[in-house]
């Protein structure tokens, strides 16, 4: 018989999503820079880590967010072109965003 080359990823979290926060990455996909805009009234350290497909952390930032509106830059130009998640979390919330590097 044939062989399946098929494989299901389920992203899982025990934390709670940031609920009414409204986070945008653009652009997506990106070839390099990606802008982040956060929205959501937790403030603090502002955790962003960079994953691929196999779980691997390609980027991890910290930033300090004091105010309700918050815009952050990353640089994915040093990254291959694939698939990423993008997990951001701050006073113990979270969210991850899906983003293509090309």
């Amino acid at each position: 018989g044939a062989v399946s080359n098929t494989f299901t990823f389920t992203i899982t979290s025990t934390e709670p999503a940031l609920g009414e926060a409204s986070i945008l990455a653009y652009p997506n996909p990106t070839t390099g820079r990606l802008e982040i805009a956060l929205d959501h009234p937790a403030k603090g350290q502002l955790e962003v880590n960079v994953y691929d497909m196999l779980g691997k952390n390609w980027i991890a930032a910290s930033f300090q967010k004091a105010t309700d509106r918050a815009d952050y830059t990353l640089d994915l130009d040093n990254l291959p072109n694939a698939l990423y998640f993008v997990r951001i979390q701050v006073a113990g919330y979270q969210q991850v965003l899906k983003v293509v590097k090309e």
